[in-house]
């Protein structure tokens, strides 16, 4: 199986044990480090080879000394759960409003007014 999918549905899996509420204290704690594990792996692959991205910025900062490479394995969990979360529930949400709202829809879907979508 193929890294990245695998990757991306661990990681899906770990978000959704962190926001059940249903999810006890020792099943969040496991969930909060695999998901630090796999950003402390990420930073080490940008520690080896550098690029043009958040989190090599993020590097450069740890190798200037601050923050330790935990607490940025750490922050990369909370921006990497910030940005998930509240987009996927973002689409969810705008879709539910156009569903509930047709009218809405159907100006989205037959106007040409990109100002619309905003």
């Amino acid at each position: 199986m193929p890294e990245q999918p695998r990757r991306h549905r661990q990681g899906q899996a770990n978000s959704r044990t962190l926001i059940n509420r249903n999810s006890t204290p020792e099943q969040r704690g496991q969930a909060q480090q695999r998901l630090a594990g796999y950003l402390d792996g990420l930073l080490g692959e940008k520690l080896a080879r550098p690029g043009d991205d958040l989190l090599s910025g993020l590097v450069e900062r740890v190798k200037a000394g601050e923050p330790s490479r935990p607490e940025a394995a750490r922050m990369g969990v909370l921006m990497l759960f910030a940005g998930h979360e509240t987009t996927a529930n973002m689409i969810t949400l705008g879709t539910l409003a156009l569903l509930q709202h047709p009218e809405q829809l159907a100006l989205l879907r037959d106007g040409d007014n990109p100002k619309l979508v905003a």
